[in-house]
């Protein structure tokens, strides 16, 4: 069984190493293997807060093997300001094969100073494990309704852009101007945070997690990508970087992204079906969409349209990218922030069965 302890006081009973400093927004990473099997943070809240807190750890073993405690201490206290154990927190709990997360929201933590103890027993590793990685982090949280509007998305998809935006999918800094055409840095990163949740598992995760992960190399080595840098001579955005290394996007020519170059219908239905070929899910498929104006369509493009048009979410079907008036496809139109939020949300919905709607 897997715990991890938030204590004021040392646990005698595991050996222990150098209490370190702990930031909010900073996630710590460690491994576990027999005999080292516990480490010390020490933490500082300078006024009350609202805060929400993730467990994300990999096992050679199984998952379903791991379970957790978690107390939060002032200083000088004796009774936690917060303890739950990881049975109470099965409905946010995500796991795949090798890997399960856990995470906490809305947890308002006063003034004070804390210790933080990540620990295993030691008689969790057998035949069976030898050894879990752990990503433990602690972040301001805000809901998604807190963020003001520059302006309001079309009526058309202003209900689907709030639920992307509830379903953490969409940065404060894409929470505006939603009829404005979007850029390809931009929709890069919108399909790197869908990327990351399809193959950690983790359709919750929080932006705050997943830019932290694409930071971190362990995060990178358990799912087997290599970590790029320097891809394109015109950008080093890792959103950029991240979805090139997992082939959802390529340049524009000469080692270029062009990462303030406007994108069109038809580049977002091929980066939207590559980054659909990195899940391990299967995609719901519905019938495929005859277009009139297919003879516009760009060579490159032909495959991927006729692919993306042809998927649909799991609860109402719908498809992830559809047409516009007249049964056309306007490949060559240019692609706005809520068209891109919507239809990187409703991929997600055909990714996974129980996103919300």
């Amino acid at each position: 069984m897997f715990f991890l302890t938030v204590l004021v006081l040392l646990n005698s009973f595991f050996t222990s190493n150098a209490v370190q400093p702990f930031k909010i927004d900073e996630p710590v990473t460690g491994k576990f293997e027999s005999k080292q099997i516990s480490k010390e943070y020490k933490i500082s809240i300078n006024k009350t807060a609202n805060v929400g807190f993730s467990l994300f750890c990999h096992t050679d073993g199984s998952p379903s093997d791991i379970s957790w405690k978690i107390s939060f201490f002032s200083e000088g206290g004796y009774s936690p300001v917060f303890l739950s154990t990881g049975t109470d927190f099965q409905k946010n709990k995500k796991q795949s094969k090798d890997s399960a997360e856990w995470y906490k929201e809305n947890l308002t933590l006063p003034t004070g100073n804390y210790t933080v103890t990540v620990s295993v027993p030691e008689k969790l590793f057998n035949d069976e494990i030898s050894y879990i990685d752990y990503l433990f982090e602690i972040y301001p949280f805000e809901k998604a309704s807190s963020l003001s509007y520059a302006d309001k998305p079309s009526a058309w998809a202003q209900k689907e852009v709030e639920s992307a935006l509830k379903s953490n999918l969409v940065p404060a800094e894409l929470s505006s101007k939603f009829t404005a055409n979007i850029t390809r840095a931009e929709f890069a990163r919108l399909v790197s945070y869908y990327v990351v949740k399809n193959i950690s598992g983790t359709p919750d995760a929080t932006i705050h997690a997943m830019d932290n992960w694409l930071e971190d190399s362990n995060f990178y080595r358990l799912h087997g990508i290599e970590k790029k840098s320097f891809v394109f001579a015109d950008t080093n955005d890792k959103y950029i970087n991240f979805a090139y290394s997992t082939g959802v996007v390529a340049g524009v020519g000469e080692g270029n992204f062009n990462p303030n170059g406007v994108i069109t219908r038809e580049q977002a239905a091929v980066m939207l079906t590559n980054a659909s070929f990195t899940s391990s899910n299967k995609i719901n498929i519905g019938a495929k969409i005859i277009f009139n104006d297919k003879s516009d369509f760009s060579d490159w493009a032909k495959d991927a349209i006729d692919f993306i048009t042809s998927v649909r979410t799991y609860e109402k079907s719908v498809a992830v990218m559809s047409g516009v008036e007249n049964g056309n496809f306007a490949p060559k139109e240019k692609y706005t922030r809520e068209q891109a939020i919507v239809t990187v949300y409703r991929l997600l919905q055909s990714t996974f069965s129980n996103v919300a709607v």
